[in-house]
């Protein structure tokens, strides 16, 4: 139920990774990590330089366009779903420009941890 994808933009001068972890015990987790995944990746591949995009709002772009996926979905959800609890994902984007790395995250918070004093990579 999880999706990932690396995108390499030239016009922008801009690499990216997006991860999105589908919440298993959710319906429809593996269509929301591939929709959230595509939206991020679209807007990554149409950004120009000097105009790209925050990850908090290729977030919040994601996830208006999972609800759009949700509501145009052709296949009504199980009696037994909770409409609340349907199509989960967690998401994760960095995003290199030239000099800087820019992250942003929504989710469970189960997924990534950095310590407040984290200031430089280990060697390894």
């Amino acid at each position: 139920q999880d999706a990932c994808a690396v995108v390499r933009n030239e016009t922008a001068n801009l690499n990216a990774l997006i991860v999105a972890d589908g919440v298993g015990s959710h319906f429809g987790s593996a269509e929301a990590a591939r929709v959230a995944v595509e939206a991020v990746r679209q807007s990554l591949l149409e950004a120009s330089r000097g105009a790209i995009p925050r990850p908090g709002d290729l977030i919040h772009f994601a996830q208006s366009q999972l609800a759009v996926y949700v509501d145009s979905r052709q296949a009504p959800l199980p009696p037994d779903v909770n409409a609340d609890n349907a199509f989960g994902t967690t998401l994760l984007c960095a995003v290199e420009t030239d000099g800087q790395i820019l992250a942003g995250y929504t989710g469970n918070g189960a997924m990534l941890h950095i310590r407040g004093n984290f200031n430089q990579f280990p060697p390894s």
